[in-house]
């Protein structure tokens, strides 16, 4: 990761601010040559937009206002300015061309958690906070670990405003050193944390040092060494007084100008001009309201200027234009042959603001003709307020969008469905938007669907998992917390001593499930995700009530006839599958430092007395696997394990390959996964079995390698339709009769309550459909009672509580009852229906 900002490209360096040609002959504010961006980081309330109007202005400037989303300040600073005196070093005719596009980000909690998607190696971030705002200063350390998660070693400038708001005791006791010192504090603990870890490795004797170890090591070293040092200066300002102004200005722009210089060269040519034709060609695309295009479309822009041109040239002016702010490069976790690019990064920030509302106070205005215009009759089939109202208050307190109203949310951007569907796709792509459950038996929905959009149905949600609003209740009746005994399980854990960046870890969950070939829904929820790959059932959950931060990845298979080192090696492969989009995730955040560890079931060891959980770090369970050998002495808690090394790690792969390597290696291989075993659906949050592959990508069949050897999973037995496993116990104590009849009593219950809650909602389907009049049979309160009543069972269920799933059953019965007691004008014919609930039963 560099540590600097990459300097311009030799196309531009040290030219007069004539001799970049008609990208400057026209106005310095669209200037291509010289241009950087200033990304302004705080929360609301902490000055951001005054600040950006003064610097640009060259006055002070204050705004009482709230930013909606995104304001870019486009900002001259050696046009027609004195600025030049506050620098040190006389500047050149190119450096006088300098523009500076000076990015104003909405400060809401939620917003702020994907502001760092345009923290790039070429931005300088700006920290600002109000010194008379306690949680503001509280916030400073918080963004500036964030920025250095994302560019470790990245240059900043942190500005403390509202300093005419503080009184003479709050100056003197001086906010900003108290600040200074939590980072110096933090600084100091993340160092000592990284070189334990080298000492212990290094302390390993020569016989240990696997190649493994020694990559590690260089790893953590290369952290070290871009670890940025603690900040020792804090600007303060105003921008009512222009106290400090003048400082920030010099500040910005020095680091940028000495950035540019220390990667400077003393030759160079003009731009390209292709380059040039291609940056008019994106401005043109710009005013069509094009966001996003595929990095083969960006291909044939370059290609239609300058034949023959080469694919490393290409590459280093596709890098210019990053550089320059222009466009943006999108990382893609999956082994998708088609990269996206954004080449409207401000609008692409207004859509994730836009889409991710924190609450219902917002006022919509739609336009009735552009969305629901008259047909050829003279009719519009515009939507019932109140179900619009409602759609738009799903997003703020479920976190669910429907597909059809996204082009409502975007109505500024002005997009047409393709774009639409690309911003869909990459923010999926970035683990921002997960498909969820579609909305079925809704008809009044269908009236938000758009005529000038028929690809985007009402039906289809995506969830935004940064909203937090994911349900809470994990999975009941697919997953227990341990394995039966017969069952094989793994655990892999990625510990973060030092914490995680905001919305990390949700992200982590969606990229798993999205980008991952042949992973098959089954529930989402707040800490975690359950998913299935063939007959492996995959748990990437979030302990609870943990002190330090951590993900956990567990794969389990039921053990047949082919036996446990077999089925070892399919739960290795699958994992990997997962594991190798964890990794490529976690790689875009240089900066986090995590540890691994593996956490076998009981079935991988002996112990004198049950363990409640066994974690071996990686490295040493590899070296192990290296050396041959067959077990493993491991102390847990005054405890000694044995563990089965050659069971437990089969396939340990070639010693000098690196562990993201070995990960690669492992998921290429080829296994045949049969069908998954026969599993009761999750009541809560289920997709249809054409949607549990997302819907908004293709997945693909999982890539295929020259593998030396090809795995064949465990078959799965055929003589029985479905099976359900006593719990009873992994370990070798005897368990006793009354707990045996307790979980046999838990298993049941859940079993009686998710068959009761199916039940009753297919008989309220069934009893809600319409007669051959076209009448409905069952009146709208009534049904609506009936659907409460369901859900009531369907949360009894989860909870596996079979009486309160009864009790809702008689409920909903009894709500069907009273209307189909009500006789409808006119129809005489009609007569008393009786209670269903024995049909129930």
């Amino acid at each position: 990761m560099c540590q600097e900002f990459p300097g311009s490209p030799p196309a531009i360096i040290n030219k007069d601010a004539d001799s970049t040609g008609d990208l400057q002959s026209l106005s310095p504010e669209t200037s291509l040559a010289y241009r950087r961006r200033v990304l302004l980081l705080g929360g609301s309330g902490s000055g951001k937009t005054s600040l950006a109007k003064s610097l640009v202005s060259g006055s002070s400037q204050t705004s009482d206002g709230t930013t909606e989303s995104l304001d870019v300040h486009v900002w001259c600073p050696f046009n027609g300015t004195t600025y030049e005196n506050l620098l040190e070093k006389e500047l050149t005719g190119y450096e006088r061309s300098l523009v500076l596009d000076v990015w104003d980000l909405a400060g809401r909690k939620v917003w702020q958690k994907f502001h760092h998607l345009f923290l790039t190696p070429a931005t300088l971030p700006v920290v600002v906070f109000n010194l008379a705002d306690q949680d503001s200063c509280d916030e400073v350390s918080k963004i500036v670990e964030l920025i250095w998660a994302k560019v470790p070693g990245s240059k900043l400038i942190i500005v403390g405003t509202h300093v005419d708001q503080l009184g003479q005791e709050e100056r003197n006791a001086d906010k900003c050193q108290d600040i200074l010192g939590v980072m110096r504090n933090r600084h100091a603990h993340c160092i000592q944390k990284i070189q334990q870890e080298i000492h212990n490795l290094r302390n390993l004797s020569e016989s240990a040092r696997t190649p493994k170890c020694n990559q590690k090591i260089k790893h953590l070293q290369e952290i070290l060494e871009r670890f940025p040092s603690p900040p020792t200066s804090i600007i303060r300002s105003s921008s009512k007084t222009a106290k400090g102004l003048d400082d920030v200005r010099r500040d910005i722009l020095q680091s940028i100008l000495d950035s540019n210089r220390q990667s400077s060269v003393e030759h160079s040519m003009p731009i390209r001009p292709a380059t040039a034709d291609v940056y008019d060609d994106i401005v043109t695309m710009r005013k069509d309201a094009h966001v996003v295009v595929s990095a083969h479309e960006m291909h044939e822009l370059f290609t239609k200027h300058e034949v023959g041109l080469s694919s490393e040239v290409e590459a280093n002016e596709v890098a210019f234009l990053e550089t320059s702010g222009v466009i943006q490069c999108i990382i893609d976790f999956s082994d998708s042959d088609d990269n996206l690019i954004c080449i409207n990064p401000p609008v692409l920030a207004k859509a994730l603001c836009q889409v991710h509302m924190s609450d219902t106070k917002k006022a919509f205005r739609f336009e009735a003709k552009r969305f629901w215009p008259k047909s050829d009759s003279g009719h519009s089939k515009k939507p019932n307020p109140a179900v619009l109202v409602q759609a738009l208050e799903e997003v703020a307190t479920e976190g669910l969008v429907r597909e059809s109203m996204f082009p409502l949310l975007w109505q500024d951007l002005n997009m047409n469905e393709k774009q639409t569907r690309l911003i869909i796709d990459l923010l999926a792509r970035l683990g921002l938007l997960n498909r969820a459950a579609d909305a079925h038996g809704d008809a009044e929905k269908r009236s938000l669907e758009l005529p000038n959009y028929p690809g985007l149905q009402a039906r289809v949600q995506h969830r935004l998992p940064l909203l937090g609003l994911t349900p809470d209740m994990g999975p009941t009746l697919n997953w227990t917390p341990k394995p039966f005994k017969g069952d094989a399980q793994i655990g892999w854990r990625y510990t973060f001593p030092l914490g995680t960046p905001p919305g990390l870890v949700p992200r982590l969950f969606v990229m798993c499930r999205t980008n991952t070939p042949g992973a098959m829904y089954r529930h989402h929820w707040k800490n975690g995700l359950l998913l299935k790959m063939g007959q492996v059932s995959v748990n990437i959950k979030q302990p609870e009530a943990s002190q330090v931060e951590k993900v956990d990845l567990y794969v389990r298979v039921t053990v047949d006839e082919e036996g446990d080192k077999k089925a070892t090696e399919v739960l290795w492969v699958v994992l990997a599958r997962f594991l190798v989009v964890a990794q490529r995730f976690l790689a875009s955040w240089p900066g986090v430092y995590y540890q691994v560890s593996i956490l076998p079931s009981s079935m991988y060891y002996t112990s004198e007395s049950t363990v409640d959980e066994l974690e071996i770090n990686l490295l040493d369970i590899m070296r192990e696997a290296s050396l041959e050998k067959k077990t493993m002495k491991v102390d847990v808690k005054s405890q000694n394990c044995e563990v089965n090394v050659d069971c437990l790690m089969p396939l340990p792969g070639d010693s000098d390959l690196s562990i993201s390597h070995w990960l690669q290696w492992l998921a290429n291989l080829d296994i045949q996964l049969s069908e998954s075993t026969p599993s009761i659906n999750e009541p809560d949050d289920q997709i249809s079995d054409n949607d549990s592959q997302s819907s908004l990508r293709p997945s693909p069949s999982p890539p295929r390698g020259n593998s030396p050897r090809v795995l064949t999973s465990p078959p799965v037995k055929t003589n029985k339709k479905a099976e359900i496993k006593w719990k009873l116990d992994n370990g070798w104590r005897r368990v006793s009769v009354e707990d045996e009849l307790k979980e046999i009593k838990k298993v049941a219950a859940s079993f009686v309550a998710a068959v009761l809650a199916g039940a009753v909602a297919q008989l309220i389907t069934e009893q809600s459909r319409a007669d051959d009049h076209g009448h409905t049979l069952m009146e709208r309160e009534a049904k609506h009672a009936a659907a409460l009543a369901s859900a009531r069972a369907a949360q009894a269920a989860q909870s596996g509580n079979a009486e309160a799933a009864a009790m809702a059953v008689v409920a909903a019965a009894q709500a069907m009852d009273n209307a189909m007691l009500v006789r409808k004008k006119g129809n005489k014919g009609t007569a008393m229906i009786k209670s269903r609930m024995c049909t129930i039963m």
